[in-house]
């Protein structure tokens, strides 16, 4: 037979006529940048659309570049990354693009991969462009009109992958769709029923690459039951045809397996309420290419245990009784001394086959099937057979009712069913779930206990059971908000900046001094801001000291709570009347704030982005009121239309240590998602007063003004409960 060779896609990084040439010349230069776009297509040509099941929505592949060290740099969905302007360091990279799982096998399992090499040039803007391809087999089996004929009884055809024995395709008598496999060697194991009995045909291994498109055409050549098999590749690039002679005498060193057919995840088959089970369904493969030594069938079956089946059979010495109970019940089995097949839908109660079944308790059945080849190693499987009921529903949860650490009062609309019966189950992983208790019914919709301890930025996956049993709605998968924190909480960062300040406007032998005043930010991530230039006029009158006629009304603080600094807001007096002994200017209060002030100190903007909800917040304070003044701290969380979703607003009081205080949040708003947050501190809850020739501590450094109420703040920290 003639080995198929794979053709790669192809792939083609496009660059823009203007950079062309400039590229052609230019080394690759690891210390500059360029950037790229993606721009992703599919090639269907190799795997024909008059199989069916081949559309690609591109919008759904997943979008990776590594380096050439092999480090993942990007990664994200097409529908996204193809509006981005990616920015690299020059040299080589790759671009992976994947759809699907590379092991599924089913008839809606289609795989599709570009895997393209690209350079990137410094200081130039290019496209690299990627052709995904189907990079697992497609398959279909056509039956020919002798098969159909001789062997009305039943028959289907089994593709299995020869090294991943537990991926299998199966194709019942009247299947017309194509498959999807993992490439390999596949081996196709034909199963036909003759007189009551099961019969197999097992061909030798066919080697498929990715890209394959393998039609089996099986039929029958005779009534003496010799099957052929032609096989066709179709990679619209080479076509090879090959028959396959059926032999099942082959022995192998390879460990036992056992593979079911037919049967949901979990390996379990739900049969729903009022429909019929067909013939082709609830099967059981194995093999032991060592030799079979044992074939054991554990039942667990109050209804088959009512016909007198016993709770174990081993197929490789069954007593004549047990045999004939077997029959009786429903079971097909055909095995020899390497393989076997083992059919479940004879045994469903009622008329056995095409049966119909009005109530889950009618039928539930666990079997265990155990393989034991001659050098005493196991293969085995456990089965379900359950009664489906007739229900269905879907689970309602709102964006607005996912938080950080809760999910409040998830919902289930039943379309049909005994409500009662309905429970709402959820997981992190989808393999281990937990059941929630309903709360209250209200019509068609079922409410269920508010699910709090959650962690944040994990998803959750949500599924309606009816019955505590089986799974009657999709599985609906939200995301808990981010424990999200402000930027620079512990008030580290800071931007010194200068103002210049002339006393008698420069006259009269008045000379400018410099002054220093903090900003909480560094350059590269602006959260707070403060008021410290709406008390620091450009020049004065009067020859007393610079510092009550200017003086920043915040700054920095080496006084911390923690690490090196907290924040500082004072109220301060200054003013061009002033005196070093008596205060007569403006009183100013202090104000750190989320924010940006504009070039005076006032206000430009108020808030910074922030898309998640807070219960509370938590900081550290020491406060030297003048009097008994208060400083004042105010929390908002608002919507993106600037609805305000929470607002706190509270005074506090005298503190010489540094104190924890916990202000709660109050939602108004439930049923929106927060957009930005606006948090502000202020020295004094009023005007404030102060207190002539008073010293300060600012920035580590001693000063003496006009000065009142103190307030440092340090370590900020958002509650999530």
């Amino acid at each position: 037979m003639r080995r198929l060779r794979l053709i790669p896609a192809l792939l083609v990084i496009l660059l823009s006529a203007c950079n062309e040439k400039l590229i052609e010349q230019s080394p690759v230069d690891s210390t500059q940048t360029g950037e790229i776009t993606v721009s992703l297509s599919s090639d269907l040509r190799t795997s024909p659309v008059k199989s069916g099941g081949d559309d690609v929505d591109m919008d759904n592949f997943w979008i990776e570049i590594f380096n050439s060290r092999e480090i993942r740099l990007f990664s994200q969905q097409y529908n996204s990354a193809k509006e981005q302007v990616i920015k690299l360091n020059a040299g080589e990279y790759r671009l992976l693009a994947k759809l699907g799982d590379s092991l599924g096998v089913g008839f809606d399992k289609a795989f599709y991969m570009a895997d393209e090499p690209f350079t990137v040039h410094g200081q130039t803007k290019e496209t690299v462009h990627a052709v995904a391809r189907l990079a697992n087999v497609k398959a279909a089996v056509i039956y020919g009109e002798n098969i159909r004929r001789f062997y009305s009884e039943g028959y289907y055809a089994v593709l299995r992958h020869a090294s991943l024995q537990d991926r299998s395709l199966k194709f019942v008598s009247d299947e017309i769709r194509a498959g999807y496999i993992p490439a390999g060697d596949l081996v196709l194991e034909v199963y036909a029923k003759i007189e009551g009995k099961w019969k197999y045909y097992v061909a030798d291994a066919l080697p498929c690459s990715p890209n394959d498109f393998v039609t089996f055409n099986v039929d029958t050549g005779s009534l003496d039951g010799e099957l052929v098999i032609n096989v066709l590749i179709d990679n619209s690039v080479e076509t090879i045809e090959k028959n396959v002679e059926i032999s099942s005498d082959v022995l192998s060193a390879e460990p036992p397996f056992v593979s079911a057919i037919g049967f949901d995840g979990q390996d379990s088959s739900y049969i729903p309420e009022g429909s019929s089970v067909s013939s082709d369904n609830l099967s059981v493969s194995y093999s032991a290419k060592a030799g079979v030594a044992s074939c054991v069938l554990d039942i667990e079956s109050e209804y088959l245990a009512g016909l007198g089946l016993p709770s174990s059979v081993d197929f490789t010495g069954l007593s004549a009784e047990d045999s004939a109970l077997l029959e009786k019940a429903g079971f097909f089995w055909a095995s020899n001394a390497v393989v076997g097949v083992v059919d479940f839908a004879g045994i469903l109660p009622g008329l056995g086959a095409n049966s119909v079944y009005m109530s889950r308790d009618a039928y539930v059945a666990r079997f265990t099937l155990t393989v034991t080849d001659q050098k005493g190693r196991e293969a085995g499987k456990t089965l379900y057979i359950k009664v489906s009921p007739d229900a269905k529903a879907e689970v309602i949860i709102p964006e607005y009712d996912v938080w950080a650490r809760r999910i409040v009062t998830p919902h289930v609309g039943v379309a049909k069913g005994n409500q009662s019966l309905f429970t709402l189950e959820y997981s992190t992983d989808g393999i281990s779930w937990t059941s929630l208790e309903q709360q209250s019914i209200s019509g068609n919709t079922l409410e269920f206990n508010t699910l709090n301890g959650l962690i944040p930025s994990t998803e959750y996956q949500f599924r309606a059971m009816y019955d505590g049993w089986i799974a009657v709605s999709d599985v609906m998968t939200v995301r808990t908000e981010a424990a999200a924190q402000v930027g620079n909480a512990g008030f580290e960062d800071w931007t010194v900046q200068t103002h210049t300040f002339t006393p008698l406007g420069g006259v009269i032998g008045g000379s400018a001094t410099d002054f220093k005043y903090y900003r909480p930010w560094v350059e590269s991530d602006r959260w707070w801001d403060v008021n410290a230039k709406v008390s620091m006029p450009s020049s004065s009158t009067g020859w007393t000291s610079a510092n009550v006629k200017c003086f920043p009304c915040t700054g920095s603080s080496v006084d911390s709570h923690s690490g090196s600094y907290s924040a500082l807001a004072i109220v301060v007096n200054v003013g061009g009347t002033n005196t070093n002994s008596s205060a007569a200017g403006t009183n100013y209060v202090g104000e750190i704030y989320i924010g940006t002030a504009d070039d005076s100190g006032n206000h430009a903007t108020e808030a910074h982005a922030f898309a998640s909800r807070p219960t509370g917040l938590k900081f550290h304070y020491k406060y030297a009121p003048r009097s008994n003044e208060s400083f004042a701290v105010k929390i908002d969380l608002r919507s993106s239309d600037g609805t305000v979703l929470a607002s706190s607003e509270v005074t506090g009081g005298a503190a010489s240590e540094w104190t924890e205080f916990v202000l709660p949040l109050d939602y108004s708003e439930l049923r929106m998602k927060a957009a930005e947050i606006y948090i502000s501190f202020k020295a004094s809850a009023n005007a404030g007063g102060v207190n002539s020739n008073t010293k300060i501590e600012m920035g580590g450094g001693t000063y003496t003004g006009h000065f009142g109420s103190q307030l440092r703040i340090d370590d900020i920290e958002l509650i999530y409960e």
